[in-house]
């Protein structure tokens, strides 16, 4: 789904941008380029200079594989504490737990 996905709202990254033509800072075909970047990044071997310059956004990876790290436990404990809640059955500690739990994973991640 993501590999699908992904190519098609690549230039929404520039969503955000002050700049008014922000969809032509991700161009959709610069995606393999930017995804073998990506991964250089989370190996933590993408050239200093590239970090800077490359993209229109200063590319920080010093702290990228801890992050992805906490990121993914938090979603496995939200999963955990969901999959507890809804076999125990009942509707109302079902639906607090869920918004409970969605609050803890924004706020964690």
């Amino acid at each position: 789904f993501a590999s699908v996905l992904s190519p098609l709202v690549f230039t929404l990254q520039g969503f955000g941008s002050e700049n008014e033509a922000w969809f032509d800072l991700y161009p959709s075909s610069d995606f393999s380029e930017n995804f073998v970047d990506g991964l250089k990044c989370f190996l933590r071997i993408l050239d200093k200079e590239d970090q800077l310059e490359k993209y229109p956004e200063e590319a920080r990876c010093d702290w990228v594989l801890l992050l992805t790290v906490i990121h993914t436990i938090c979603i496995i404990f939200v999963g955990m504490a969901v999959d507890k809640i809804v076999s125990a059955g009942s509707t109302k500690i079902t639906h607090r737990g869920i918004s409970t739990g969605t609050i803890l994973a924004v706020s964690c991640m």
